[in-house]
């Protein structure tokens, strides 16, 4: 019970262990084979504790949620695409931080929407269309922006996708109708039981670039400094696109795109494209449990709290 309620109350340490002990054990790598399997259970686990009898009002008005999904799957990548083509050839970096944009928020964006006294439900149905868009809106980016340069399977991104949301999704729905209690307990414990199997994912990839980070320490850091700006585009972005709504609206709209989904990012990573382009996305979950301090302080500064 001590060591579970470590985990609950150090989230982000939890979270970030893979980083250290992939560099440490670098023996994880014949797991690579596992990580799609570890993500499907970390989002029927998360799917678990969605409700969706309370985002109905949002479904029956959905102009708004299915206007922010649009604008984070489609134009925040492109945009992205568009800023770092113009100044780096490598395309290593530049496929994975177009791979980290596209990628659907987050289901833990709703509780750091809580936690910035945002409107949680409407992170929440973005949350959810935007895994319902991903399937087809990455493998259209990577189409239409880089198939000249990074050659894709794009029917198995495709079909990947759904393998990793519609098949979780299937199963949460039947648990929760079937093993009431089960259910409860999984929602009760659900930071801890993600947290580890989410570190874990990145101790597997850190372990196959172990030799690579030993060996490229300037470009890794290089590459961990590009990142740190790119949360605040996001952050910036989702306030900038909707002006028209109110404060605890436009947090939770930012949030949606801030805290994504890096896990995604990281699988579709390792199964279709090098290990490098992998190891980028992974040095993208360091800022990502960081960035709700930063993002709390510039709230008050923009006074949207």
């Amino acid at each position: 019970m001590k060591i579970i309620n470590f985990i609950e109350n150090n989230v982000s340490i939890v979270l970030l262990m893979g980083v250290p002990l992939g560099l440490i054990f670098p023996y994880f790598g014949f797991l690579k084979w596992s990580l799609k399997y570890i993500l499907m259970f970390v989002l029927f686990v998360s799917f678990l504790k969605i409700d969706f009898k309370e985002i109905l009002n949002y479904l029956k008005n959905p102009i708004i949620p299915a206007y922010g999904t649009l604008m984070n799957m489609f134009l925040a990548p492109v945009i992205i695409f568009l800023i770092f083509s113009l100044f780096m050839k490598d395309y290593n970096f530049i496929a994975a931080v177009l791979l980290l944009s596209a990628v659907p928020s987050g289901v833990a964006s709703a509780a750091m929407t809580e936690l910035t006294e945002g409107d949680a439900s409407l992170t929440v149905i973005i949350t959810i269309f935007s895994h319902f868009v991903a399937p087809v809106s990455i493998p259209l980016l990577f189409f239409l922006l880089l198939r000249k340069i990074v050659r894709l399977d794009y029917v198995g991104i495709f079909i990947t996708m759904l393998e990793l949301i519609i098949v979780p999704l299937i199963l949460a729905v039947l648990f929760e109708r079937f093993f009431k209690k089960q259910t409860a307990f999984f929602v009760r414990r659900s930071k801890s039981i993600t947290a580890i199997p989410i570190s874990f994912i990145s101790l597997i990839v850190l372990s196959i670039n172990a030799k690579f980070i030993y060996t490229h320490p300037v470009e890794v850091l290089k590459y961990l400094a590009l990142i740190y700006p790119i949360y605040f585009f996001f952050f910036a972005f989702g306030l900038l696109y909707v002006p028209f709504l109110d404060n605890k609206k436009r947090i939770a709209v930012s949030n949606s795109k801030t805290f994504m989904n890096v896990s995604i990012g990281i699988v579709l990573a390792m199964q279709f494209f090098n290990p490098q382009t992998a190891l980028i996305i992974t040095l993208a979950q360091i800022p990502w449990p960081t960035m709700l301090g930063p993002v709390n302080f510039l709230m008050k500064k923009l006074k949207l709290k």
